[in-house]
């Protein structure tokens, strides 16, 4: 089994880079399933407020709570397969320095690469 680095696109465009040593398709369940589980939550301002200031177990639901996007996941592809998990985590961290901006990371990924 090759590991994997993915990408999903929210409908508005912004990408969330993501890596895994575990099947694409098992991860890409467990990001819907708690994406699904937050768009269901009735939002007062209050709770909407607080749900802001939650972090979630990955950034890509941060973001369906921050900002009420939907996420196209029929469109999340592989972008890259590595077996060796430090290899997978530069890759990573280079798929998400290329996107710049339009990147929803919380960071430049686990490895830091030097801004030349």
């Amino acid at each position: 089994m090759s590991f994997i680095i993915s990408r999903a696109k929210d409908v508005i465009s912004p990408t969330y880079v993501g890596e895994t040593g575990r099947q694409f398709g098992t991860r890409l369940k467990e990001h819907k399933k708690d994406s699904e589980t937050i768009a269901e939550r009735k939002f007062t301002r209050a709770n909407r407020k607080e749900s802001i200031s939650e972090q979630h177990k990955s950034v890509i639901i941060d973001h369906v709570a921050q900002e009420n996007h939907i996420i196209e996941w029929e469109g999340a592809t592989i972008l890259d397969r590595a077996s060796i998990a430090s290899t997978r985590r530069t890759r990573e961290a280079i798929q998400i320095r290329k996107r710049g901006a339009k990147a929803i990371n919380r960071d430049e990924g686990i490895v830091s690469l030097d801004h030349v």
